[in-house]
């Protein structure tokens, strides 16, 4: 049997979609779902927090 490019994509599309829940898990610990300080957070996060525009684009780019 050859190995086809069309075998990763089950694999690949695993890693994507278990990628979520844990970037979601890692912005629980910065985000409060308030409607007073919600906007302060992401502000918070994107400026303030170690690579956090990288995880909020990371768990926002999942969604398709």
């Amino acid at each position: 049997m050859r190995y086809q490019y069309t075998w990763g994509m089950g694999g690949s599309r695993f890693i994507f979609s278990s990628c979520s829940p844990f970037t979601g898990v890692l912005l629980m610990f910065y985000y409060h779902p308030t409607k007073i300080i919600a906007f302060k957070d992401i502000l918070y996060l994107e400026h303030d927090v170690p690579f956090g525009k990288l995880l909020r684009n990371m768990h926002r780019g999942q969604r398709t």
